[in-house]
């Protein structure tokens, strides 16, 4: 349960931060998730939204996918199976294929992204860390909730 606490936790400091909205966040198992956080928004919406370039909106998004794995393998390295990430690895390279490169670019562009979601999850710990920690007393939070939780810690 805590290593999905830190999961998601990495996912909604990080929509926190690139400006995604969060509904709600849950650690409490449905169907093939362990834990999920529930967004407002798809990337492209949001680029049209902030009238911030598509390209960017979805290296974002890639970030804040890939967050939730480095925020658990941070947590407890131990706790991470392949699987964990299979809805958050679906996600990311649907934001790729929007961004329109051609398949030699995707790999380089995919490692980079990996290597800042690890440096964002160190940068932001502390937040990381007060989030999992709510998640773990309420087992599932409103983003009103976890924004609060967030602005507390900033």
């Amino acid at each position: 349960m805590s290593a999905t606490a830190y999961h998601e936790a990495g996912h909604v400091v990080a929509r926190w931060h690139f400006g995604f909205p969060v509904v709600r966040a849950t650690i409490d198992a449905s169907g093939d998730y362990h834990g999920a956080v529930e967004g407002a928004n798809n990337h492209i919406e949001l680029a049209e939204q902030f009238n911030e370039g598509a390209e960017q909106a979805s290296r974002n998004f890639m970030v804040i996918c890939f967050a939730g794995l480095e925020a658990q393998r941070a947590y407890d390295p131990d706790s991470v199976e392949t699987w964990h990430a299979d809805s958050d690895e679906e996600s990311a390279g649907e934001a790729l294929w929007h961004m329109g490169y051609p398949p030699e670019r995707t790999q380089a562009i995919d490692a980079e992204l990996r290597l800042e979601a690890t440096e964002f999850v160190r940068a932001h710990w502390s937040q990381i860390d007060m989030v999992a920690r709510a998640l773990l007393e309420r087992r599932e939070m409103t983003g009103e909730e976890l924004y609060r939780v967030l602005e507390v810690q900033a």
